[in-house]
């Protein structure tokens, strides 16, 4: 599977600034070098000079890398030392030389694991890892990429983070573990989503392609591909883009749209002449290999499939092939002098004997026939007693080594039967093992599974009783949708005063930690809005979020915990049905006469904010009639559909105005539908809340008001 050499993103070290960029910071670079003074400075500026060069200029990289590395030792500076080993692995690697690779990386180890930098350390693993991965040695690969995610886990590189766990899932998708690949490539998908990661995300993208392909769901695979191709393009990811026209090209040849096929594989020879690089070459070739012999032109499937395993055997052994020629030209010069002089030593003592054999030949030819007839007397009788003989000989013979093979095979079923014996008491072992293990793990999984569930049941019994709706609204439907078992998102309505408020509320995170929030908002709610009696939707907010930043501490420094909500916040006077709005991101949608009227929320969470100032408060008289929604951005943010996209705000928007005409509760059966029909098989990405209310006649309002 050369396909997945996409991983080359993965290189820690690399960059992303256009090659026009690179140019001026190199040029920049070498005028630094000139002209500073202090040599541990231009060992660290002849190693940004080498990185910005290894992808136009791999040679020039290759060559200031080194320099760096030989001040480096002539400084006696071990950092400088390390680092400088790492930089010539990266250049090595672009030029295809896996083995120099792994030499300076490992070389690099010696140096950077006596020190702190983690940061260069993960590059390290995880630039190990990619090599290994290329020479298909998944096993110590994949052992690089976990030590690189240990030390990421406690640190806060979540960029870096979701590259490796993307490294992590294709080992497990080449392994066929569907499950374990689909968790590291969804965990990636998450984190690059929360950084606004185009060029990760695109990344990701193709790899779920290629599990989709593999489960040959192709319309699936190619929404993918086409998705990365739409992150990826010029973004300056050639290298990994030549990869995602190959997996497409090869997705529309599965869907027999052969000229989609031939344009995508076009578009990867264009970008393979730019870069220049004899494994992507390699990947290109079989990419044309296989289109012909799809085509069943196999005589231009051959000429493909040559050129590549030519290729590849450069990549691979050419070094080795070299040192071989040499070693077999220089051994047959050695031998044919040896030869050659053997040759002449013979010649001369023939032509000093040729007389002396002459002689001895007539009178050995005079001798031979009076003995010839001498022994043939003599022989004819005791040939006849020599063929008795040997008769009797074989036969014995025969049986001797019949007993032989009879014992051997005894012995060797002796031994056979004792290694059985042995393999059947470890195999044993073994199952008793993995029973205890299994039954283990089922124990803590049910374990887990029953603390969850009961955590449900805690958080379903503290959200309100739903029938209070009835009381105040004409009608109504919650649309209550957690993506885990335990919800992030949660709907609150309290009244206070003449007056139900609404809120719909959306936590930081999801599953149990979001959960955890819910709850802490949940109560903060209660105790505000309940307590103080609050009535007036934005001051309720502001002062929630002085509570939520009290509550964890929120100063407002960099590196503290970010956590808060978003919400949705109404208050209906239900004598007069005027209604305040106030909201925290999320906004207010008004279905009045066919038309749908959005009331903004301020662009500020309930917590710690960039910017913060006082929530605004928008006034609406309400009409018997009006369709109010609130809702968390779960649903429009859902992938799904034909391109694996968001559902986004305009459509949620149209759903809801297309179906506001309907009685609440088969607009909430249609957008069920709508929801499910739209993720079919991928999973949700997040808790989904929405809540819809409609104003008129009920026991504790008067619409004519």
């Amino acid at each position: 599977m050369r396909f997945y050499i996409f991983l080359i993103l993965s290189i820690l070290s690399l960059t992303n600034n256009t090659f026009a960029q690179n140019v001026a910071v190199a040029d920049s670079l070498k005028n630094l070098i000139e002209t500073t003074r202090l040599d541990s400075v231009r060992v660290r500026l002849l190693n940004e000079l080498s990185l910005k060069l290894y992808n136009s200029e791999v040679d020039s990289a290759v060559s200031y890398a080194q320099k760096a590395l030989d001040l480096a030792i002539e400084l006696s500076d071990s950092s400088g030392i390390g680092r400088s080993y790492k930089t010539l692995g990266i250049a090595f690697y672009v030029k295809g030389d896996y083995s120099a690779s792994l030499e300076n990386y490992q070389n690099s180890l010696k140096f950077i694991e006596k020190t702190n930098d983690t940061k260069t350390l993960i590059s390290l693993y995880n630039n190990i890892g990619l090599i290994n991965w290329s020479l298909k040695k998944y096993e110590i690969a994949l052992s690089y990429y976990q030590k690189a995610e240990v030390l990421l886990r406690k640190s806060d590189k979540k960029a870096v983070l979701a590259k490796v766990l993307l490294n992590i899932g294709a080992i497990y998708d080449v392994w066929d573990s569907t499950n374990l690949a689909f968790q590291n490539y969804n965990e990636s998908l998450i984190i690059r989503k929360e950084l606004k990661d185009t060029i990760g995300i695109g990344s990701t993208a193709n790899n779920l392609g290629m599990i989709y392909e593999k489960q040959k769901k192709y319309e699936l695979a190619l929404g993918q591909f086409l998705t990365a191709i739409k992150f990826l393009e010029n973004r300056n990811n050639d290298y990994v883009l030549i990869t995602v026209y190959l997996n497409t090209s090869r997705t529309y040849r599965k869907l027999k749209n052969i000229p989609k096929a031939t344009d995508y594989l076009r578009n990867a020879e264009e970008l393979d002449k730019l870069l220049n690089s004899p494994e992507k070459t390699a990947e290109l070739y079989k990419g044309y290999y296989e289109y012909y012999a799809d085509l069943k032109n196999y005589k231009m499937a051959l000429r493909y499939l040559e050129k590549q395993r030519n290729l590849e055997d450069s990549l691979f052994s050419e070094e080795m092939t070299d040192q071989i020629a040499e070693m077999e030209t220089k051994y047959g010069t050695e031998k044919q002098a040896k030869e050659n002089a053997l040759l002449k030593e013979k010649e001369a003592k023939n032509e000093a004997s040729l007389t002396r054999k002459n002689l001895q030949t007539n009178i050995a030819f005079a001798v031979a026939i009076a003995l010839i007839l001498l022994i043939s007397i003599v022989l004819r009788s005791r040939n006849i007693q020599k063929k008795t003989n040997t008769e009797l000989s074989l036969k014995n013979a025969e049986i001797s080594q019949k007993n032989e093979e009879i014992q051997v095979q005894n012995e060797a079923l002796l031994v056979q039967r004792e290694r059985i014996l042995a393999q059947t008491k470890q195999l044993q072992s073994a199952n008793i093992e993995i029973v205890t293990k299994q039954k283990a793990l089922e124990t803590a999984h049910h374990s887990l599974k029953s603390s969850i569930t009961y955590a449900a049941r805690i958080q379903n019994a503290a959200l309100p009783n739903r029938t209070i709706l009835d009381d105040y609204f004409a009608s109504n439907f919650i649309m209550y949708r957690p993506r885990d078992v335990v919800s992030g998102d949660f709907y609150w309505f309290k009244v206070v005063n003449n007056h139900i408020i609404v809120a719909a509320v959306d936590c930081t995170g999801h599953g149990v930690p979001g959960a955890f929030v819910s709850m802490l908002a949940l109560s903060l709610l209660n105790d505000v809005v309940q307590r103080n009696e609050i009535t007036q939707a934005a001051q309720a907010l502001d002062e929630l979020r002085r509570r939520v930043k009290e509550s964890f501490g929120q100063s407002g420094d960099m590196y503290e915990q970010k956590d808060g909500f978003d919400i949705s916040f109404c208050a209906m006077n239900c004598e007069t049905l005027e209604l305040q709005f106030a909201g925290a991101h999320n906004p207010l949608y008004l279905v009045r006469n066919s038309e749908l009227i959005e009331y903004k929320g301020d662009k500020m969470p309930i917590g710690i904010g960039l910017k913060e100032r006082n929530f605004t408060n928008h006034t609406l008289q309400l009409q018997a009639g009006d369709k109010l929604y609130l809702f968390s951005d779960g649903f429009q943010d859902q992938f799904g559909g034909e391109n694996a996209d968001k559902f986004k705000v305009v459509n949620f928007k149209n759903l809801l105005l297309r179906t506001s005409q309907q009685p609440m509760n088969e607009q909430l059966e249609t957008i069920n539908q709508v929801y499910d029909s739209w993720r079919d098989e991928i999973p949700p990405i997040d808790d989904v809340l929405v809540i819809g209310l409609e104003v008129g006649l009920s026991k504790n309002t008067n619409p004519t008001l």
